[in-house]
């Protein structure tokens, strides 16, 4: 009782959720620690306020978003209102055995699955249609990366705040799962962004220590080096002035053998990504 009792006190007086009472720390926090973190409820409070609703449309719309931000994508992509025939759809397959498809909206990499077009009951353009989803060519990954975890795509997720890099995570699959979002099981460790090494190591939503381990692999990830460090950084923040009126945006980013390509971008970026690590929170930054 003593302990859910800590837990209300602290929601009510700090407009914390459950989850950012544990993963946050605030049972070994003293009010002025706790006051530095940005908490769930005024996260969604800061972009009901700070976010233009035409430019958040966009990347709520997984195909919106590909055709919008397209010279970053650097991939063929076929969708329901753009590159929509079902020619292009059957020129894609003829190129690309295998593919990604993904729901138009959604988040988390819920609905998300790998499909090999030659084994379909149905063929590709009926089948995103029915799922109301896109088809998008296959990101093979930087080897260094692969080689860290190789069964999901493991983005960098990178933060700007008003066009600038504030703070960027790494994040990995773990348990065979072709996804690599925290909210599904994943991991995420920070980058020092000036260098674009990982500082220490990795932490999730449901383990409370530090993974100094992938827990598939046993690589070590304190001190991982981004490829393309510095690309990444440009082509986000150059991403970024497209979205002028979204204050803080988290883009998620897959290293290749050629370079950074953008998958996505989000106008509600998960902020504990960067709180967590840190231990200490981005009140101050946002201005809330």
């Amino acid at each position: 009782m003593e302990i859910m009792g800590g837990i209300i006190w602290n929601c009510v007086i700090y407009k914390c959720s459950i989850r950012d009472y544990f993963t946050l720390g605030f049972p070994f926090l003293n009010r002025a620690g706790k006051k530095t973190f940005v908490t769930a409820k005024e996260c969604m409070k800061f972009y009901n306020l700070k976010n233009d609703k035409m430019q958040a449309a966009i990347l709520d719309n997984k195909e919106e978003l590909l055709h919008y931000l397209n010279k970053y994508v650097s991939r063929e992509w076929c969708g329901q209102s753009y590159n929509a025939s079902e020619q292009i759809y059957q020129l894609f397959t003829e190129k690309h055995s295998k593919c990604i498809v993904k729901p138009l909206e959604g988040s988390g990499g819920h609905g998300i699955e790998i499909v090999n077009c030659n084994e379909m009951e149905e063929n590709l353009f009926e089948y995103c249609k029915q799922k109301n989803a896109i088809a998008e060519e296959l990101i093979e990954q930087h080897p260094d990366i692969a080689k860290i975890y190789k069964y999901s795509v493991n983005t960098v997720r990178i933060f700007t705040l008003n066009k600038k890099t504030l703070g960027a995570v790494i994040r990995f699959g773990t348990g065979g799962s072709t996804i690599d979002n925290a909210s599904s099981g994943g991991i995420f460790a920070p980058i020092d962004i000036l260098t674009g090494v990982v500082s220490q190591g990795a932490y999730s939503f449901s383990i409370q220590e530090t993974v100094i381990r992938h827990p598939d692999t046993q690589y070590p990830i304190p001190g991982i080096c981004i490829p393309y460090w510095k690309e990444c950084v440009h082509m986000v923040e150059e991403a970024s002035e497209l979205l002028d009126k979204l204050p803080l945006v988290g883009w998620d980013v897959a290293i290749t053998k050629k370079g950074p390509v953008l998958v996505e971008a989000n106008c509600e970026p998960e902020i504990p990504l960067l709180q967590i690590p840190s231990k200490y929170g981005i009140r101050n930054l946002l201005e809330i």
